[in-house]
This record gives structure tokens, C-alpha cells and sequence, in this order.
């Protein structure tokens, strides 16, 4: 448990970090008028996003019974999530080299 909890400390500092920045860089690109709106949208699409991530998470991994059933799973799961965090990463790729 407590070796769970060391990991969970750095997870949960880079979380911390990262999601102020994104929501910033994202409400940055609206403009005045629609900032309320815009970062309303933003923080939506974040939140089913994340909820959907975690349904796709609990789907994948299902109930196994095993210790080392669950081992599995978890493995497969994470680098299932790995892989669509990648593709995540293929637009933003596209973006930034339209940009140059």
C-alpha cells in the first residue's frame, strides 16, 4: 500500500501541473466575448473525455479473479491506453507542422 501511494504522490503532481496549463493554453485562443463560454466547453470536453477514458479503462481491464489475472489485465490496459494517448498525439503533430 504504501509503495502505491509513493507512485500515486508524482501521478498526482504532474496531473496538478499539467491540466491549469492546458486550460490555459486552450481558453488563451478565445477571444473576450466568449471566454465564459469557451472554458465552459473546454472543462466539459475534459471531464467526458476523462470519464470516457476511465469506462474504456474499467471495460478493457473487466473483473479478473486472479492475482495474476488482474497483473494482466492491468498490463493490457495500460498499454492500450498508451496506444491511444499516442494517437492522441498525431493531431497535434499535424497542427504544429501546419504552423512552420
Amino acid at each position: 500500500m504504501l509503495l502505491v501511494m509513493i507512485g500515486m504522490i508524482p501521478i498526482g503532481i504532474g496531473v496538478g501541473l499539467t491540466f491549469p496549463t492546458l486550460m490555459g493554453i486552450g481558453a488563451a485562443g478565445l477571444p473576450s466575448s466568449a471566454f465564459a463560454t469557451g472554458s465552459g466547453v473546454i472543462n466539459m470536453i475534459r471531464q467526458a473525455a476523462l470519464a470516457v477514458g476511465v469506462a474504456i479503462f474499467v471495460a478493457i481491464i473487466g473483473s479478473p479473479s486472479s492475482l495474476a489475472e488482474r497483473i494482466t489485465a492491468f498490463h493490457r490496459g495500460w498499454w492500450i491506453m498508451a496506444g491511444i494517448a499516442a494517437l492522441g498525439l498525431i493531431p497535434n503533430y499535424i497542427f504544429i507542422r501546419a504552423r512552420k
